[in-house]
């Protein structure tokens, strides 16, 4: 008798997810002090501001009421807190669940980081006294020994911490990270050097968050450049003409943009305004 046939088994069909993907964004906010960040920030949804000692804005912002909406603000000392390895060992989220201080569990639809500077101080101190027995300079082969610290910090430290804030995203909840500007010399090959805005953080640091960041603006004034009479140099015009926000990259500073948004957005010349041109392409 021939052997029978063992039956062909089909493959299961992919089935399509009916899941709606998450509406969750990461966003790098960055400018000169003063421009407007926190402003901005403090009107997305629902936010809660995690604040590092060295900036108080939000604070100043909410308890003079220029954040309309009522916002939870905690400062941040600890950055075994934000690497996650506060909710190790608590088994709770590092970010939802109670800080020290703080008896309340937060609701929050925007996490604010306010600024990133800050938080990578935290990063490199921790990281000091735990791998470099708290030196710092190069002579006591410290943190800045060869640029070793700040290598390390990038490799291992910092990348916890974008994980941290990557899960946030994936609950569908925004990150909106601020972070101050700088002004940097830049040389490429063949072209002659020229100064240009970026973030004020390590540049292994910055290298880390500007892949992790699916958007990064930047938020200047919009002023108009006037000759002066009879002579060759130029100023900038006494009367601004509100904020403008840049989301695409160009030889004047840091941008990026995977979110279909214009390169430019007119923000106008209030915080409120501001908020309802940028939601547009949210």
């Amino acid at each position: 008798m021939p052997p029978k046939k063992r039956p062909v088994k089909k493959k299961p069909a992919i089935k399509k997810s009916t899941r709606k993907p998450s509406i969750g964004h990461n966003i790098f906010l960055y400018g000169k002090a003063g421009v407007g960040k926190t402003s901005l920030a403090g009107r997305f949804p629902r936010p809660l501001f995690l604040r590092s000692p060295d900036d108080r804005g939000c604070t100043v912002l909410a308890l003079k009421g220029l954040i309309p909406q009522p916002i939870d603000v905690v400062m941040c000392d600890c950055w075994e807190i934000l690497s996650g390895q506060y909710g190790q060992i608590t088994g709770q989220h590092p970010v939802m669940r109670t800080i020290p201080g703080i008896t309340t569990r937060y609701d929050f639809d925007t996490l604010i980081i306010d600024s990133l500077t800050g938080f990578e101080r935290m990063c490199f101190e921790y990281v000091t006294l735990k791998d470099f027995r708290g030196k710092e300079t190069e002579f006591d082969k410290g943190f800045y020994s060869y640029g070793q610290g700040p290598i390390k910090t990038a490799a291992r430290e910092w990348p916890q911490f974008l994980l941290s804030l990557s899960e946030i995203v994936e609950l569908g909840k925004t990150v909106v990270v601020i972070g101050h500007r700088t002004k940097v010399s830049v040389e490429y090959p063949g072209q002659p050097r020229f100064d240009r805005w970026q973030p004020l953080l390590n540049k292994h640091i910055w290298e880390r968050t500007q892949a992790w960041s699916e958007a990064i603006f930047y938020m200047e004034d919009a002023f108009d450049i006037v000759k002066e009479p009879g002579s060759l140099q130029s100023k900038a015009a006494a009367d601004m003409k509100g904020k403008l926000l840049y989301t695409q990259e160009t030889p004047r500073f840091d941008s990026k943009n995977q979110l279909a948004m214009p390169s430019v957005i007119n923000l106008g010349t209030s915080a409120d305004q501001a908020w309802l041109e940028l939601k547009k392409w949210l």
